[in-house]
């Protein structure tokens, strides 16, 4: 093969697989309840919200999701979310995060819509006004969501930076979702919080709403950034250099036991 036949085979396997990476679509769905994570990059004014979006989809359907196990997602290596700052965005933007997910099963007035959603406030407020209707329309909210999440090219599979119409924190998604599962109005949106801030995990169906007892947190650390499902109880893993400390100074403490009662059987002898 000539040397301009290569180069142009070359060519063309690289165009590819740009290609193939540039067409690159997450595949969320209701139909098995993807639970996703959202981090808003968003700023306001004159009451008007503009933001764009990170939304990650974590691979574990609504239902097996397991609430006492530990749960935990390192973004750091996802393109969409190095390339993007979205923790730190410019033009004094603020962020916040949430995590949901829904699925509907069955059809007309035998349909049964179910959602999981963190959120910031008291399920006193709410979840006595919320019935089957809210749920439903959260569902289609969230569904329409995802159509645009789904038809925006993206360089990985279950990630992507989503931009104007197709992003989350607008009213017409974030808004209606919140508004319809948490009853507080729009544009109040009560199911998110900044980074680092543990939220409560509720799970609704119909009118019938109860806790997951843990909480999620989207934590940054010295090995990047992760988010954490913790259930009620665990205990928070301990870095590796604290864990090794932790242990140093034990074993000096028995090296000091031992010398001291050493030293004392010589004193008796």
């Amino acid at each position: 093969m000539s040397s301009k036949l290569v180069a142009k085979a070359v060519a063309g396997a690289i165009a590819i697989a740009m290609g193939g990476t540039a067409v690159a679509q997450t595949s969320l769905n209701t139909t098995t309840g993807d639970l996703f994570l959202n981090i808003v990059d968003y700023t306001i004014s004159s009451g008007v919200e503009s933001s764009s979006s990170y939304v990650f989809d974590t691979g574990v359907s609504l239902a097996s999701f397991n609430p006492t196990q530990t749960y935990s997602y390192n973004l750091s290596s996802d393109p969409n979310f190095a390339n993007n700052n979205v923790l730190s965005p410019g033009g004094g933007a603020s962020v916040d995060y949430s995590v949901l997910a829904t699925t509907v099963s069955g059809t007309g007035r035998s349909a049964i819509y179910t959602a999981d959603f963190t959120t910031n406030i008291d399920s006193s407020n709410w979840s006595s006004n919320v019935g089957k209707t809210n749920v439903a329309n959260a569902e289609g909210a969230i569904a329409t969501f995802f159509t645009g999440a789904n038809g925006t090219a993206s360089t990985t599979k279950n990630s992507a930076w989503l931009t104007g119409a197709n992003t989350w924190g607008s009213a017409s998604t974030e808004g209606i979702v919140s508004n319809q599962l948490l009853n507080d109005g729009v544009p109040q949106f009560g199911d998110n919080a900044a980074p680092g801030t543990p939220l409560a995990f509720y799970t609704e169906q119909g009118s019938t709403a109860s806790v997951f007892a843990g909480t999620w947190n989207l934590i940054t650390g010295a090995n990047g950034t992760s988010l954490v499902w913790n259930p009620q109880g665990s205990s928070v893993p301990l870095p590796t250099p604290i864990v090794l400390l932790l242990s140093g100074l034990g074993l000096m403490g028995l090296i000091a036991r031992r010398g001291k009662a050493a030293g004392f059987a010589a004193a008796l002898s």
